[in-house]
This record gives C-alpha cells, sequence and structure tokens, in this order.
C-alpha cells in the first residue's frame, strides 16, 4: 500500500472520490474561496476553478498552500502532464509552467547512450507527446474562441436592446411632436 492510500484509509475514506465528496473537502473549499487566495485558473484566468492538489502531505489537515486553482480543462492537463512525463503531484508547477509555455522541456538533457539498432530495421518515432500538446494548445485556442464568442453575443444582445430603446423613444418622442402640432 502506497502512503496516499494509507492516510486515505486513515482518514476513514476508501477512495479519493469519497475524500473529494466528503464535508471536510467541501468546508476547505469553503474556507479557500473565502480567503484572499486567487479564484481563477493558474494557467487560463477563467473564473470557475478547481482546486488541484499539489501534494498528499497534510491530506486530510490541508493547508491553503497545498492546492492550486485551476479550470477543468487546465485540471485535466496538469494531471495528463504529470502522467505522461512521470512526475507525481509535487511537479504541478514545472506541469502549469509547461501550459503557459514558460517552461520548455529540457532537449539538452543528457541520457544514458542508447544502444545502436542494426542499419537495416527502420526506427518508429513516438509522436504521441506531441500530438497531445497540440490537442491540448487547439483545445485552449477553441475554449478562447468560444469565450471571445459569447462575449461578442453578449455585447450584440446589449446593442440590440439599446437600439430597440433609442427607436422607441425616437417614435414617442415623434408621435409628441406630432400631437402638440395639432393642438
Amino acid at each position: 500500500m502506497s502512503v496516499f492510500s494509507d492516510r486515505l484509509e486513515s482518514l476513514g475514506f476508501s477512495s479519493y472520490s469519497e475524500y473529494l465528496s466528503s464535508d471536510h473537502w467541501r468546508l476547505f473549499k469553503e474556507s479557500y474561496r473565502k480567503s484572499d487566495r486567487p479564484m481563477k485558473c493558474a494557467v487560463c484566468c477563467a473564473g470557475k476553478i478547481q482546486l488541484h492538489h499539489h501534494t498528499y502531505v497534510r491530506l486530510g489537515k490541508e493547508k491553503l498552500d497545498d492546492v492550486t486553482p485551476l479550470c477543468r480543462v487546465h485540471h485535466e492537463a496538469v494531471h495528463g502532464w504529470l502522467k505522461d512525463n512521470r512526475k507525481m503531484v509535487n511537479a504541478t508547477h514545472l506541469a502549469i509552467g509547461f501550459l503557459k509555455g514558460e517552461v520548455h522541456q529540457n532537449k539538452n538533457k543528457k541520457k544514458a547512450p542508447r544502444k545502436r539498432k542494426p542499419k537495416n530495421k527502420t526506427r518508429v518515432y513516438n509522436r504521441t507527446p506531441k500530438l497531445e500538446r497540440r490537442a491540448a494548445r487547439l483545445a485552449r485556442r477553441a475554449l478562447k474562441a468560444e469565450k471571445i464568442a459569447g462575449k461578442m453575443a453578449l455585447r450584440a444582445a446589449h446593442l440590440e436592446k439599446k437600439l430597440l430603446a433609442a427607436k422607441s423613444l425616437a417614435e414617442y418622442r415623434a408621435s409628441r411632436n406630432i400631437q402638440s402640432l395639432r393642438t
């Protein structure tokens, strides 16, 4: 058993999802929201957030510093990055930096020498991580475009209301002027 599983069991929970639906976690989220901590995604500044643990050392006795606010999309992306790079949750800051484009994976890292393959065999390159990054980038762009489209639709509706109000006011004034001319 892992330390994480032992900690969950000592708290009386059989799974992490059970812990996340507990009263303790609900109260912790409320205390986070009432604090002066950021209430926006650490990557894209979206307002609707989930709290991401970047340590499980104090599970059940979390401090506000033990979590980072992330939107749903970036929360899933951080977990994906951690899994793809075989990192633990304490490397969350690297994942967030990578998603922001601030941290680049170190390609100059010294690697163990590879065994030479016979020349008659072709090499197969794994393009999955690159495709996943591209998919995440496209998802971020789509989310941003959706957000902009929503704002533009709200603005158009607002301007349409103002236009209708201006037209009805003009019609009212015109009818008042016609009535005053008749008398």
